[in-house]
């Protein structure tokens, strides 16, 4: 008996039948009402956006400003006019 055929026995059997457990498995399709609202936070929000305080430009959250190159007060990359 060659190496092919042996390891075609190993895989053959109760190796692949469940261990009695059930699975989850839900007893009704859930309506599109229930589907819709669950989802109705995944919605898109926009960018909150500040205001440096060095040059008054709008600026998302947590981001240096490309305008003047300040971040939380201080002076973090140097801004090259092009």
């Amino acid at each position: 008996m060659d190496d092919s055929s042996r390891d075609r026995n190993k895989l053959s059997g109760s190796q692949f039948q469940h261990s009695g457990d059930p699975m989850a498995v839900p007893k009704r399709k859930q309506s599109n009402a229930r589907t819709g609202s669950r989802r109705s936070h995944h919605a898109k929000k926009p960018r909150q956006l500040t205001f440096c305080p060095k040059c008054s430009t709008a600026v998302p959250t947590h981001v240096v400003c490309p305008t003047c190159g300040t971040y939380m007060g201080r002076k973090v990359v140097e801004v090259t006019e092009s």
